[in-house]
């Protein structure tokens, strides 16, 4: 369908979906549940980015591609009305 995962977006064919670490972006330490010894439940966010943007990051790698997120207000929370980034 053109997604990593599914279908997203306004046009699923223009977005890609990416597994992120919220702690990448947060620097939080929460993102990893300890429900007891050598069982760990980690949390991650299923995030819908636009071709351009995926383009961005493997131009410019990931550390550029964060300070990208950052400028650009994203958030863990879902917005499927949000901006395309890189245009």
């Amino acid at each position: 369908m053109g997604t990593v995962l599914a279908v997203g977006m306004e046009d699923g064919r223009k977005a890609r979906f990416m597994c992120i670490n919220p702690e990448a972006k947060e620097g939080r330490a929460f993102f990893e549940l300890q429900i007891s010894p050598g069982n760990n439940i980690r949390f991650l966010v299923a995030a819908p980015f636009y071709n351009e943007e995926v383009s961005f990051l493997h131009r410019y790698g990931f550390n550029d591609f964060l300070d990208k997120l950052d400028q650009a207000g994203f958030s863990d929370v879902l917005d499927l009305e949000r901006e395309n980034m890189c245009r």
